[in-house]
């Protein structure tokens, strides 16, 4: 009995649009702006995913090639990076301390 398996590498059809959106990612890190070079690189972290997505989904019973995996960690990797950039800009609020009890006479 003959069994074979199909893999692709993830640089076919919906592949491209993660791999140029990764490359979009990697040149928006050399972005001067901060606060638009991290919700650049947080978009083009998303748009690479739904490449992904779209693209394994499409596969139809095919194995995924280890370009897919490394596309998807490219990808995931740029939404924490930008995410991390982005917090450094706006770090969370700190609760705001009760104002001091006035002095006792």
């Amino acid at each position: 009995m003959g069994m074979f398996t199909y893999t692709e590498n993830g640089l076919n059809d919906w592949g491209y649009l993660t791999f140029i959106m990764s490359i979009v990612g990697v040149g928006a890190s050399f972005l001067t702006v901060p606060k638009v070079k991290s919700l650049t690189i947080i978009l083009t972290g998303v748009l690479a995913i739904l490449g992904v997505a779209v693209y394994w989904s499409r596969l139809q019973g095919a194995g995924v090639g280890y370009a897919l995996i490394i596309s998807l960690i490219a990808a995931l990797s740029l939404i924490a990076i930008g995410y991390w950039d982005y917090r450094k800009l706006n770090p969370p609020a700190k609760p705001s301390q009760p104002p001091p009890a006035p002095p006792k006479q």
